[in-house]
């Protein structure tokens, strides 16, 4: 008798064991199956954020003083010199300006008004073709040195996301 007792014993922890593990297995995959959902839904919802940006065009603008990265490159040339030098035409003296600068007044109201039409499209967050345009028109009127400045203004507030670009070219 001492044996059967041992026995059922022995076949109520079995039960007893098989079911606490049977419970926690099907816990934990729940567990699983929760968190496996959650992920989902998170790569679902990374993938649509991605498909909106890509919907969206991307812009760049950079502006390069040209005059500066010549006269960097002039001495690193040495003696070399191109047809324009050897014409003797004048042409390789990039330090002076070719076009006489616009008289004073002109320029002080160009920048007054570029500055306008830079803080109305930051105050409206964006850049279009129309103060694309106005802003070439304007940089036609002013020294290199401030339409560098101006230029470099509108590409810092493009590449920041402060303006968004809705234009079919150049920014400026």
């Amino acid at each position: 008798m001492e044996r059967r007792i041992a026995y059922l014993i022995a076949l109520a922890l079995a039960a007893f064991a098989g079911g606490y593990f049977a419970g926690n297995r099907a816990a934990s995959e729940a567990a699983a199956d929760a968190r496996l959902d959650r992920l989902s839904a998170r790569i679902e919802e990374l993938s649509h954020a991605y498909e909106r940006r890509l919907e969206q065009p991307l812009r760049c603008a950079a502006v390069v003083d040209t005059r500066a990265v010549v006269n960097e490159i002039l001495p690193a040339l040495g003696g070399v010199a191109g047809p324009a030098a050897q014409a003797g035409d004048g042409a390789a003296q990039l330090d002076e300006p070719a076009e006489a600068e616009p008289p004073a007044s002109e320029m002080i109201a160009a920048v007054d008004q570029a500055r306008r039409l830079i803080d109305g499209a930051r105050a409206s967050g964006r850049w279009g073709d129309s103060q694309a345009t106005e802003m070439r028109n304007l940089l036609a009127q002013l020294d290199q040195p401030t339409s560098l400045e101006l230029m470099n203004e509108v590409a810092s507030a493009i590449n920041s996301g402060a303006l968004k670009t809705e234009m079919s070219g150049a920014p400026f």
